[in-house]
């Protein structure tokens, strides 16, 4: 006969699917508490010890309203479930930039690992114009230098 550890109980629970139901602690007395109710499975997170030790509230819910509008700025708050004040947090959403077609498409090559005068060849342009395209978007962006730029504009989506 085997004995299961008690992590190889919890994975090949976890494996057979069902709901699992893990109640939050941040401390050895709620871990008493949730092993006497007969929980299946407990978790607790460094927030929740933090938050505890200050005094503070751990985050405990998150909730997505449908009914928002695609083109404005997504809005959320969190809800102090103690106090009932309304947090308003702020979303990092696409920046509103104004790259010209030409910043994009040298852009576009930079990731692609081109250099200023292997893009001057590809478009017929003069690698002094090739520069003065890669300074602009460094600046518009942002950017200390080209691979900056390139995650950047990666990451909003700007050379799909």
């Amino acid at each position: 006969m085997t004995t299961l550890t008690v992590r190889q109980q919890l994975r090949k629970r976890l494996t057979e699917g069902g709901m699992v139901v893990a109640p939050g602690i941040y401390d050895a007395y709620g871990a008493r508490m949730v092993e006497k109710a007969g929980f299946e499975a407990v978790y607790m997170t460094g927030n929740g010890v933090s938050a505890c030790l200050l005094g503070q509230p751990d985050v405990g819910m998150v909730d997505l309203s449908p009914d928002q509008d695609e083109n404005e700025k997504v809005k959320t708050q969190l809800l102090n479930f103690r106090t009932g004040n309304l947090i308003p947090l702020e979303v990092t959403q696409k920046p509103e930039l104004e790259l010209s077609k030409r910043e994009i498409e040298i852009l576009g090559l930079v990731k692609k690992g081109y250099l200023s005068k292997e893009i001057s060849d590809k478009l017929s342009i003069s690698v002094h114009t090739v520069n003065t395209h890669r300074q602009r978007f460094l600046e518009k962006l942002g950017a200390n230098n080209s691979i900056e730029a390139v995650m950047f504009a990666s990451k909003f989506g700007l050379l799909d």
